[in-house]
């Protein structure tokens, strides 16, 4: 979690669990049977699953899938980061509270390595991030069938960032990320770079 992971790239579990435990104690099942956390509703579904339907997608959309759906992840990320500055969360700390969000949510342990909103640059590692540990162990030769493939999870990040930089009163520059390393291609972290493109 946000500052919890160490170099040596082991996840601190007893924090992690915590985190969860916490966020559990907040579930709440209303009159009709809906999930409910912070009053917006969930519903819990299993890596297969899920990471069926994103395969499906990337053999459909092939390279384009960037272009269709990264602007709707970027503004994921910009709109969590938002909701964590209307709950208190000072601006300075919300990339921090981000990565503890995503960490609890089962998709990674998340760290922020370093930050900078004068330049601006930011990089992020998540550990077993949810999409590229699956295709790790199920796709045989991603470059091969997913030449394309980069995790979508930095468009998050990019997303984040703006918010927390028009929240601090800084007019973001056009933003974007590179991933230096990807768990999909071996890497033992998902680390993203957000910065002016």
């Amino acid at each position: 979690m946000a500052g919890d992971v160490g170099k040596s790239g082991k996840v601190p579990l007893e924090s992690l669990r915590a985190a969860l435990n916490s966020l559990k104690s907040k579930i709440e099942v209303d009159g009709d049977g809906r999930i409910l956390y912070g009053g917006v509703r969930y519903i819990f579904m299993d890596q297969e699953l899920f990471m069926l339907s994103f395969e499906g997608i990337m053999d459909v959309l092939g390279a384009s899938m960037k272009s269709l759906m990264y602007p709707s992840l970027e503004f994921t990320g910009y709109a969590v980061a938002n909701q964590l500055m209307a709950q208190g969360v000072p601006p300075e700390k919300v990339l921090e509270a981000y990565a503890e969000y995503s960490s609890t949510r089962g998709w990674g342990a998340s760290e922020v390595v370093k930050k900078d909103f004068e330049k601006p640059v930011v990089v992020v590692r998540m550990y077993n991030q949810f999409i590229a540990d699956w295709l790790r162990r199920n796709v045989k030769d991603l470059n091969s069938r997913f030449p394309f493939y980069e995790c979508g999870w930095g468009a998050n990040w990019v997303g984040a960032v703006k918010a927390v930089m028009e929240k601090l009163g800084r007019k973001p520059p056009k933003l974007t990320f590179k991933e230096p390393k990807c768990v999909a291609r071996g890497d033992e972290y998902c680390e993203f770079v957000v910065g002016e493109e």
